[in-house]
């Protein structure tokens, strides 16, 4: 792997030219050959892909008005793509990340896109991890969310404190239900996720937002923890 400093020819590099891929972490841009990826077929990444499969599929059996009308919501709507730089998706694009959402939190998918914002993000996160007391959740304000807003929660766990960027290790593990009120208690869905909590590790969660009638999310919170035991 080698280190590069960008220029004015390229402010950032995402992506891959032939056998070479170009990323960044916390330390700034790298280079790296590719690797074969190895096919995954845990539970999780096959619901993720039969849910974004039904998306797909679905774009194709909208109304061309409905087609449309999704289109000008992307142009209106863009994202933030992995380098911060916003980026407009095509209106398929936009249609299928909001139904597969929506799918993988057990609601319906859409016909018309949102005539509203996302939800507000939590304003404060932390992160409990005591083992022996039981009290492994999720501490939050505003609570109770709103009756169509659920938590949609990302985590991972390293070894070290040491190990400080952990963006490209974070996996879905839970939704909430809607209404859910502050401390949420998550043991059972990070131990499933992830395996059981060892004192002395580090546990990282990321928390959205998320509307189970549009799909949209709000800003992540981040909070971690040592797992301790008492």
């Amino acid at each position: 792997m080698a280190k590069i400093t960008l220029g004015m020819l390229a402010g950032s590099i995402s992506g891959a030219i032939g056998s070479t891929v170009f990323s960044h972490n916390r330390g700034g841009a790298y280079i790296r050959n590719r690797t074969i990826p190895v096919k995954s077929t845990t539970t999780y990444s096959d619901e993720s892909k039969a849910d974004f499969t039904a998306a797909s599929q679905a774009w194709s059996a909208l109304t061309e008005a409905q087609r449309e009308s999704w289109r000008q919501w992307a142009a209106g709507n863009p994202i933030t793509d992995v380098l911060g730089a916003s980026r407009q998706l095509a209106g398929n694009a936009a249609f299928t990340m909001l139904a597969s959402r929506l799918l993988r939190i057990g609601s319906s998918m859409p016909t018309t896109p949102p005539t509203e914002g996302a939800p507000p993000s939590l304003t404060t996160l932390v992160f409990d991890g005591d083992i022996g007391a039981g009290d492994f959740d999720l501490t939050y304000t505003g609570t109770p969310l709103a009756a169509n807003h659920r938590l949609y929660l990302y985590g991972c766990t390293v070894p070290t404190q040491s190990k400080r960027y952990v963006e490209n290790l974070y996996r879905q593990f839970n939704v909430s239900d809607a209404e859910q009120a502050s401390p949420y208690d998550i043991q059972a869905a990070f131990t499933t996720r992830f395996g059981a909590p060892v004192v002395g590790q580090y546990c990282h969660c990321k928390a959205f937002v998320v509307d189970d009638a549009t799909g949209l999310i709000s800003a992540p919170q981040r909070a971690s923890v040592v797992v301790s035991t008492t």
